[in-house]
């Protein structure tokens, strides 16, 4: 006897029509698709000046094959899965001397990360993050002041 699987007791697109959660979920691979344009001509415009790599730095250190890593890259942080031992000669380069980002590129769900020497990085799930810690500059309002 096969039971069907059953989404989280509280997910919100439980509780839409067939129509209305088809139509959520059009709209989220739509959201995403702009995300990933803006985040390639970010990654492109990064590797068209050459920006170099600062800091490599392993997040987490779950498997033996797979780690997510942190690349400062200018006044950007990329994070994304990387097979550990790219992640390892990576930052074993940047020990060695400046290394600079030479190529971004898509290849299939994958992103494609190239640096001055000829090393070429396959990236999951990556994530282009301003260094400031989430905000940038630009994005923030004017501060607020508490007055009483």
């Amino acid at each position: 006897m096969t039971i069907p699987a059953q989404s989280h007791p509280l997910d919100p697109l439980d509780r839409l029509s067939r129509v209305d959660r088809r139509r959520w979920r059009r709209l989220d691979r739509q959201a995403q698709a702009v995300l990933d344009a803006q985040q390639l001509r970010r990654l492109q415009a990064l590797a068209a000046c050459r920006a170099r790599v600062e800091t490599v730095s392993f997040v987490v250190d779950g498997s033996p094959w797979v780690r997510v890593v942190e690349l400062g890259v200018g006044r950007w942080r990329l994070v994304g899965r990387v097979p550990a031992r790219a992640g390892a000669m990576l930052e074993a380069a940047l020990g060695a001397g400046p290394v600079s980002l030479t190529a971004a590129g898509r290849y299939g769900p994958y992103w494609t990360l190239g640096f001055g020497r000829p090393m070429l990085l396959l990236v999951n799930r990556l994530t282009v993050l301003p260094a400031d810690g989430g905000v940038s500059s630009a994005a923030r309002g004017p501060g607020l002041a508490l007055v009483g």
